[in-house]
């Protein structure tokens, strides 16, 4: 499997506009998903859990903590 900041980057023009905003975030600073919960980053991102829960569905991972644990390995 691709890196997932990659694949966030090659699907972003599929995703809604929502979740497009959450992917600028991560993609403008991946610490983010280090060093943040999904709650954490859902507010700082004006967003919801399960929108970010659904972007990483998007990209094949079961959900934020796949999500997570593939970025910072």
């Amino acid at each position: 499997m691709s890196s997932p900041l990659l694949q966030l980057r090659e699907k972003s023009r599929f995703f809604s506009p929502t979740e497009q905003e959450i992917v600028a975030h991560i993609l403008e600073n991946p610490r983010l998903v280090i060093d943040m919960s999904i709650h954490e980053l859902a507010r700082h991102t004006f967003s919801s859990a399960s929108t970010i829960v659904r972007l990483c569905n998007h990209i094949g991972y079961s959900g934020y903590k796949e999500f997570r644990w593939a970025v910072t390995y």
